[in-house]
């Protein structure tokens, strides 16, 4: 398929139509592998929360477009998400390194800001496999999805300014509002260090 050029009415809604056709069949894989996750983790101690959706059709609309895919539906990775959210730093390892056992990954980052001196969000993600078994569809395109694994504070501001609208909107805010976006992303950073280091911490 072609990509959609913005504005092309036509090829965006049998695309938006075709997608919502799959919603139901990607609905049941997430259902199917958040239950396969939490049996994975079921020896792990202690994670905060594990949750999945599946991407809404306006949002996989908007990034086909801006992304220009030829193939969305086979080359956009993250049309089923899922998110593990631990309590503290130390807790990420542990979880990745579970998770690697039960799922084939093409792609294992941990992505955080490109200058030292920058504090914008942060969090580990990898891009898995479907397994086989969970797909019931011969004809079914999609391969993959993606897993989140971020600390409970990485969450908490990623939630928030994510509701404000702010991804993809960061050259029409002003610098004050930047400035406000850059100090809580800090406050952000230096409360998952603290914790972390109180955690490691023996009680006497």
């Amino acid at each position: 398929m072609k990509h959609i050029p913005a504005g092309d009415i036509m090829l965006t809604e049998n695309l938006a139509t075709s997608y919502e056709m799959l919603k139901p069949e990607l609905e049941r894989i997430k259902a199917e592998l958040l239950l396969y996750i939490k049996d994975l983790l079921s020896d792990i101690k202690r994670y905060a929360i594990i949750s999945g959706r599946v991407k809404n059709t306006d949002k996989f609309i908007e990034k086909t477009i801006r992304k220009t895919y030829d193939e969305p539906l086979e080359e956009i990775n993250d049309l089923i998400g899922i998110r593990v959210v631990v309590h503290y730093l130390d807790d990420v390892p542990l979880i990745v390194n579970k998770l690697k056992e039960g799922f084939r990954f093409i792609e294992s980052t941990k992505r955080e800001p490109s200058k030292i001196s920058a504090f914008e969000y942060e969090s580990f993600h990898m891009v898995c496999f479907i397994p086989s078994s969970l797909i019931l569809d011969d004809n079914l395109k999609i391969e993959f999805f993606e897993i989140q694994i971020p600390t409970l504070m990485q969450f908490a501001f990623a939630e928030a300014s994510h509701d404000l609208g702010y991804k993809g909107k960061a050259d029409r805010l002003s610098e004050l509002d930047k400035r406000k976006i850059a100090f809580c992303s800090a406050q952000t950073w230096g409360a998952d260090q603290l914790f972390n280091e109180l955690h490691r911490k023996p009680i006497d």
